[in-house]
Order: structure tokens, then C-alpha cells, then sequence
């Protein structure tokens, strides 16, 4: 049985043989402040270790997630914890504060790897205040909280991990701008960047799949994310806790299947009351990006249920200086470059993607929100049996909207229209197109 371990020298590894495990008490409190391995200082290792309850089984889950969240120090509940969120005594202090006998500091270069987690309070393994953090190779299971929750974190990598059965998300890395330079920590927003989230496999989360706000230079690449309750991927502005949007993101190659599945409500032991989440939510959003490529994804809408508030692709508001490209995205009768009442988007191509729903719903495959400047449409297939209604169309351009729509084919065996536009400006030039073999 092993609690409170604390690495409080830098180049200190923890290495495991022969299926060592590291166990703790089953019983869940919220005031279980302190994990079971805190990582408080730089350059070091934990591989080939387990950490699970003690007498840990399935049915345990659904007991701990009827508990408050904990409460008190950052990592709490959590089996591995490395860093702390608020390092000074006091906001914009400069003076390190000491927890456990430990002064905080930014700590650099630690990697996790080939860890097996079953259970835990809150997050699994949680970070902050990081700079090159690895962790790879880990398997993550029935958490409360997160399965990997970086905060405050610079050029990290996260790859070939496997996550599933959350309360929250798969993946999340959160930098609030409020705490950067100097108010809770010395780093800059020019320090968070660089982070890679690579060749993971995530299912059967609460929330998101994956999720990052304010990382210049982020790579969301080659994951497997099936049955989310929220987004699947989200590069977004989390504007509720103070954090900006990334730049300069790509997201490419990943599969996602079961988007806004029914997990995490009451039949598995969550407190939500309804099967299906409710929105607006994208299932890869990227609001108020600038700089991005996605392309390459494979998105599919979950086939337990419809909700008019879920869109496929790619968010609400601002983005810009893109390119959304060779995607292929099922199920979802409503897509958006910004949405249709947000103004915002500019510069942004949509090329060579397959916009696919069968079903007879509200449609608009793809909607350039108001007051859009320079967006090309070109080389896509369009494909949807729903039939005509107000407002509805495979590419709906709102007010005000400037875009270029050329080379597209539609296939619309009902009849729905390809084009539809708010009155009375929108600068919706069409050049090449065919619907049904049939140019228009």
C-alpha cells in the first residue's frame, strides 16, 4: 500500500518489474487532496508501474462517480501528479510558495511511460507547470476526472496512450493567460507551444475526446476517439476559464466514430438526464482558431440517436487563415465555417471533403457564417436525401458572407436545394458545379 510518495530531487526514476503496482485505499472521499506520486521535480522517469485501489473492481466506478469532486491542492485524487498550478505565494508575488516540504518551481523534462492506471479520484496523471513533459505508451481507465490533464504546460508530447470510461475528457490541455507572466508563474504566453497529441486511443469519455486552448504550434494526429459525449476534438477558446484559442493547429488523420454517443448518462452511473448531450457543440471545433489545417479526418455521428444541436465540423466563430481538407464527416445534416449568425471567418479553403446525412432533417452541409470574407468552396462532395425547407441547403451562406463556390458535385436525390443564402447581400459567386451529373 503506497500513498504521499514525493520525488523531491531532479533525475529520479521509478522504474517497475514484473507487473509492480502501487496501490491505495478504496475508499473515495472528496477530501483526498494529495496523490499518489507527486513529481516535484525536473528530469524525471516513472515507467512500468500500476496504480489502482486497493480490491479495485468495474463496479467500483459507478460508487466513486456518485461523490463530489475533490477539493484543495492541484493533482488531487489524482495517481500521478507532477508540478503544482499556482507556484508563488500570492498573485504576482514572485516569491515561491512550499507545499509538502518542496519549493515549487516549473518543472522540465519529466517523462511517464508503459503506466497502467484503474481508478482514480480525479484526474490520472495531471500536470502543470511543465515544460517537455512525455507521456507514452500508458493505459488510463474509469477516472473521474480526466484522463491526462496538462495545465500550464509547453512543448509536451502525449502518444500512443489508451484512455477509456471518464466522467470528463480523454485528453485536455488548459493554459489560462490569466496565470502566465509572472501572476502564478513565470512562463509566457510565447513559452506555450509545441505540444503533440499523437496515435492515442481514447473511448467511452463524458466529455471531450480531446481538447487544447492557446498552444502555438499544436498537432492533434493519427487518434482513434470513439463515443464522446461532447466535441470529439476541440482546439478552441475555453472563454470560462481565461483561455485563448490556439494558433497554427493541425489536426489530421484521426478517426472518430460514435460523436456525441450516449455514454455518461444515468445507465452508466452519471448524473446527466438525458442520453444525448445537448448544444450547440461541433464534434471537431476549433472556434476562433488562426492558422489551422484540418484535413484528413474521418467523423461520423453517433448512430444512437439524432439532436438537432450537434454539428460535424468546424465551429462557431472567428476562425481564420485556414485550410479544411480531405475530410470525410457522416451523419451530420449541419456542418459550419462559423456559424450562420456569427461573423467572423475569413480566409478559409474547404476542398476535397465527402459532407455526407442521410437522414431528412434540417440540412446544411455546410454553413459560412455572416459576414465572411474570402472563403473558397471548391472540389467537395455534397451528398444528402433530405428534402426542401426554409432556410435549408447543402452549402447556406448567412448575410453579408463573401465565398467562391466552384468544382463541387451534389448529390441530392430529394430535394433539398445545393445553394441557399440570407437576403438581401451575400457575395456567393458559383462557377463548375453539378448537382445530380447536371451543372448548375
Amino acid at each position: 500500500l503506497m500513498t504521499n510518495l514525493v520525488m523531491k530531487y531532479d533525475n529520479v526514476s521509478l522504474v517497475g518489474e514484473h507487473g509492480a503496482i502501487l496501490t491505495t485505499t478504496t475508499v473515495f472521499t472528496n477530501t483526498n487532496t494529495v496523490p499518489t506520486l507527486w513529481i516535484a521535480r525536473s528530469n524525471c522517469r516513472v515507467s512500468g508501474i500500476e496504480f489502482r485501489y486497493s480490491g479495485w473492481v468495474s463496479a467500483s466506478l459507478a460508487s466513486m462517480l456518485s461523490i463530489g469532486a475533490p477539493s484543495g491542492a492541484f493533482g488531487q485524487g489524482s495517481p500521478i501528479s507532477i508540478g503544482y498550478s499556482e507556484l508563488y505565494t500570492g498573485a504576482s508575488s514572485g516569491v515561491y510558495n512550499t507545499y509538502r516540504g518542496v519549493q515549487l518551481q516549473v518543472i522540465r523534462g519529466v517523462t511517464i511511460e508503459k503506466v497502467k492506471i484503474l481508478g482514480a479520484i480525479m484526474h490520472g496523471i495531471a500536470f502543470s507547470n511543465t515544460v517537455g513533459t512525455r507521456i507514452i505508451d500508458c493505459d488510463i481507465e474509469q477516472f473521474r476526472g480526466t484522463g491526462i490533464f496538462g495545465h500550464i504546460t509547453a512543448k509536451c508530447e502525449i502518444s500512443g496512450n489508451r484512455l477509456s470510461s471518464s466522467k470528463d475528457d480523454g485528453i485536455y490541455l488548459q493554459n489560462p493567460s490569466g496565470h502566465l507572466g509572472g501572476v502564478w508563474t513565470p512562463l509566457m504566453q510565447a513559452d506555450i507551444a509545441q505540444c503533440s497529441i499523437i496515435n492515442n486511443t481514447i473511448s467511452r469519455v463524458g466529455a471531450k475526446g480531446i481538447g487544447a486552448t492557446a498552444i502555438n504550434g499544436l498537432v492533434i494526429a493519427k487518434n482513434v476517439i470513439n463515443e464522446t459525449r461532447a466535441q470529439t476534438i476541440a482546439a478552441w477558446d475555453e472563454v470560462g476559464e481565461g483561455c485563448p484559442s490556439p494558433t497554427n493547429v493541425l489536426i489530421t488523420g484521426n478517426t472518430c466514430t460514435e460523436c456525441f454517443g450516449s455514454y455518461g448518462a444515468a445507465a452508466d452511473g452519471y448524473a446527466y438526464s438525458t442520453a444525448l448531450t445537448t448544444g450547440p457543440y461541433w464534434a471537431v471545433d476549433i472556434s476562433g482558431t488562426n492558422g489551422f489545417d484540418v484535413s484528413a479526418n474521418v467523423i461520423r455521428y453517433t448512430t444512437k440517436g439524432r439532436d438537432s444541436s450537434h454539428r460535424g465540423i468546424v465551429g462557431y466563430k472567428n476562425v481564420s487563415n485556414g485550410t479544411i481538407s480531405s475530410n470525410t464527416v457522416i451523419g451530420f445534416a449541419r456542418n459550419n465555417v462559423a456559424s450562420e449568425t456569427v461573423a467572423g471567418a475569413a480566409n478559409v479553403s474547404v476542398s476535397g471533403n465527402v459532407f455526407e446525412c442521410s437522414a431528412d432533417v434540417f440540412t446544411r452541409l455546410l454553413g459560412i457564417g455572416a459576414g465572411c470574407s474570402n472563403i473558397l468552396v471548391s472540389s467537395n462532395v455534397f451528398s444528402s436525401s433530405a428534402n426542401s425547407a426554409a432556410s435549408a441547403a447543402a452549402v447556406y451562406a448567412g448575410l453579408n458572407s463573401g465565398s467562391y463556390i466552384s468544382g463541387n458535385v451534389f448529390s441530392l436525390p430529394g430535394t433539398l436545394v445545393a445553394y441557399g443564402n440570407d437576403s438581401p447581400v451575400t457575395y456567393f459567386l458559383k462557377n463548375g458545379n453539378y448537382k445530380n451529373g447536371v451543372a448548375i
